[in-house]
């Protein structure tokens, strides 16, 4: 179950939205301000581009990916304007969760890039309740997990994924898709240049 919360007084960082599937906010809103989406006892923030936060927001969001995978982004991948959907745990002391969707050429589904939370919080119900955003949100999806990172090929599992396809060093999943068409699409997913580098 998904509530969504009214925001009522936005004060002065009200906003309007463009119309389209790429649409974003015309002017950044710090998290704090932004509806919520209530699922897993956790509210979630839900907008199309990253550009739709402010840049210290930013920087909270970089950190989060960055404490849960245990590496470095590669320079300008949050500058990128690939992305379609972007899944924030509103949480009051910084978000504690993340999910990232990019759109791929090649790839004609959303492509899950990111799913982060933060390890101080695991087992809280924040990944559960950003899996249930993303997944309400975005799909046919598909998505890659290194084959060696154990835990999260386990924990996709038990959330429905179907797969995986083994390419190379990754597990492709997918929702949505037919299972001929995911295995045809599993290489170009497989390809897609790595977003980390080994944190120095």
């Amino acid at each position: 179950m998904i509530a969504t919360v009214p925001r009522g007084n936005m004060g002065s960082h009200s906003t309007r939205r463009a119309s389209g599937p790429d649409s974003c906010l015309v002017r950044a809103m710090p998290l704090a301000d932004m509806v919520p989406r209530i699922a897993g006892g956790h509210e979630f923030a839900c907008e199309p581009s990253l550009k739709c936060f402010t840049p210290s927001d930013l920087a909270r969001i970089k950190s989060l990916l960055e404490r849960s995978f245990g590496k470095m982004l590669v320079e300008g991948y949050l500058d990128s304007d690939d992305f379609r959907g972007v899944i924030v745990e509103k949480g009051p002391s910084g978000p504690k969760g993340v999910a990232l969707v990019r759109e791929i050429p090649g790839i004609p589904y959303s492509y899950l890039c990111k799913f982060a939370t933060d390890p101080e919080c695991r087992r809280n119900g924040v990944a559960g309740g950003l899996w249930t955003v993303l997944t309400s949100e975005y799909k046919p999806l598909v998505w890659r997990v290194a084959q060696g990172n154990t835990c999260a090929n386990e924990w996709y599992v038990k959330r429905g994924a179907q797969g995986p396809v083994q390419v190379g060093k990754w597990n492709v999943y997918w929702l949505d898709v037919r299972d001929t068409e995911a295995a045809n699409l599993a290489p170009v997913v497989a390809g897609i240049p790595e977003t980390f580098v080994a944190a120095k």
